[in-house]
C-alpha cells in the first residue's frame, strides 16, 4: 500500500510542473502511467444556460494529486478559450483566470472534493453584460488519500 501511495506522490509532482518533453513523449508517459485518473468535463445543453464563446480545450482531463497536510488532495487543470477582446471569464463571480502562453486560452486550478464537482464560470463582456455557466466535473476514481508514514 506505501508503495502505491508513493507512487501516486511521484505522479503528481513530476507532471503538476513544468516539464521539457515534447507533446508526443508526454502522451506517451501519462499512458504508461499504472494510476491514471481523468476528470470528464460536462456542459448543459441548453443554450441560454452556456457562454457561447467559451471553448473548452478538452472535456476530459488528468487527475494529479498535491499534498495538502498529511493527505494527497486531487486537483485539475482546467483549459478554456475565450475571445480577450469581447471580454474577460472569472471562476465564481470575481476570480479571474490565469493567461496561458496561447492567444485567448486561460486556465485555472479546481479541487475535486467529490465524485461530481461544480464550477460556476461568469463571463463579463465589455458591453457590460453578465453570462454564468455551470460546469460538471465528474471524476469518479478521484478522493484524498492519506500519507503513510
Amino acid at each position: 500500500m506505501l508503495f502505491y501511495i508513493i507512487n501516486l506522490f511521484i505522479v503528481g509532482f513530476a507532471f503538476a510542473g513544468p516539464n521539457n518533453l515534447e507533446k508526443d513523449a508526454q502522451n506517451k508517459v501519462l499512458q504508461s502511467q499504472k494510476v491514471m485518473w481523468s476528470c470528464h468535463i460536462l456542459r448543459q445543453k441548453n443554450a441560454d444556460k452556456i457562454i457561447k464563446e467559451l471553448e473548452l480545450t478538452s472535456k476530459t482531463i488528468p487527475v494529479f494529486l498535491v499534498p495538502k497536510g498529511d493527505n494527497f488532495r486531487p486537483v485539475v487543470k482546467f483549459k478554456i478559450k475565450f475571445p480577450r477582446e469581447i471580454g474577460q471569464v472569472f471562476v465564481g463571480k470575481s476570480t479571474p483566470l490565469m493567461a496561458s502562453d496561447l492567444k485567448d486560452e486561460q486556465f485555472f486550478y479546481a479541487y475535486l472534493n467529490s465524485r461530481i464537482n461544480t464550477v460556476e464560470l461568469t463571463a463579463k463582456y465589455k458591453s457590460g453584460e453578465q453570462v454564468k455557466e455551470i460546469l460538471y466535473l465528474f471524476a469518479p476514481e478521484a478522493r484524498e488519500y492519506q500519507m503513510l508514514e
